[in-house]
């Protein structure tokens, strides 16, 4: 009878799906060279989850904020069987990992794995993963809607390189790290993407869009940007400042469109009641967008953002 042995495996991944994995040394009596997991023995006194938080930190450096469990599996080997409990990350660069253990590291998508010595069943784990991930896909997600003095919004073009619509137009901002607040997080977004620092944010809409199998909680701020010659674009393939007209003809999710239509109004609203103060607020009833009510013409926007949180 087979020894079993028990091993914890966790797969760090970023917001492109690209898995760090290590290369193990040369001398290694198992598997040299061999491109592998992170991870190791679960001790007789420790769960999976303790050795995986051991194991991260003796190996990367990397404190565990949020590894989800995903599955155990078992492999043969001559004269004893590894039990695998695997737990996967997105690591969402909230603290710098530095390589302690093995000869090499590097950050693979799926379709590269080929291209690298491992073992089968270690690359077949790894495209399980990657599907398991796309079901699961939910993240809070906090966005910024910046307008310029003739209420124009900025917005960003991503990458032909992202997995995730490659090439849409969409906003800036991005999701929340482990810990943090949608406030916070916009704050964070906007120095990486903007190096700009909002003067007066409001949050104005909190919805969920649904796509594919992506699902996107979105809190999403309103500041007006009274220079915008010092914005400076640090990621992402274009940005532009757009009318609803011009986003009409852009290539974009129907609902951010939707929603954008939305602050337009918003936006327009308020600069009518800037030239007539005694203008009577428009009644106008509620509409739903993804499970939360908005009402462009709300009283709330102009005394309290907290009313939408």
């Amino acid at each position: 009878m087979r020894n079993n042995q028990r091993f914890c495996v966790y797969l760090l991944y970023d917001q492109k799906r690209r898995f760090l994995l290590q290369l193990r040394s040369k001398s290694r009596k198992f598997l040299p060279h061999y491109w592998c997991f992170f991870g190791g023995r679960v001790h007789d006194n420790e769960t999976p989850y303790e050795s995986l938080k051991r194991k991260a930190i003796a190996e990367l450096n990397y404190d565990v904020k949020n590894a989800k469990y995903v599955l155990s599996t078992s492999f043969d080997h001559v004269d004893f069987r590894s039990i695998l409990h695997i737990f996967v990350e997105e690591y969402a660069h909230q603290s710098n990992i530095k390589l302690k253990d093995g000869e090499n590291w590097g950050w693979f998508n799926v379709s590269q794995l080929d291209t690298i010595k491992m073992q089968t069943h270690d690359r077949a784990l790894v495209l399980y993963i990657d599907e398991w991930l796309k079901n699961q896909r939910e993240r809070d997600v906090s966005a910024i809607m910046l307008y310029n003095n003739e209420d124009r919004i900025l917005l960003q073009q991503r990458e032909d390189t992202r997995q995730f619509l490659p090439g849409y137009w969409s906003f800036f901002g991005g999701g929340l790290d482990p810990e943090e607040n949608s406030y916070d997080a916009l704050l964070r977004e906007t120095k990486e993407e903007l190096d700009y620092h909002p003067m007066n944010p409001r949050l104005i809409l909190k919805t969920s869009i649904q796509h594919e199998k992506t699902k996107a909680n979105l809190s999403i701020y309103l500041d007006h940007c009274t220079n915008p010659a010092s914005l400076k674009l640090q990621e992402g393939k274009n940005w532009g400042w757009f009318t609803m007209d011009e986003v009409e003809k852009l290539k974009m999710l129907p609902s951010d469109k939707y929603i954008l239509s939305y602050i337009f109004e918003h936006l327009a609203r308020k600069r009518e009641l800037k030239k007539d103060t005694t203008t009577a607020p428009k009644t106008r009833k509620k509409e739903k967008l993804g499970g939360f009510f908005l009402d462009p013409y709300s009283p709330e926007w102009e005394k309290d953002e907290k009313a939408w949180i």
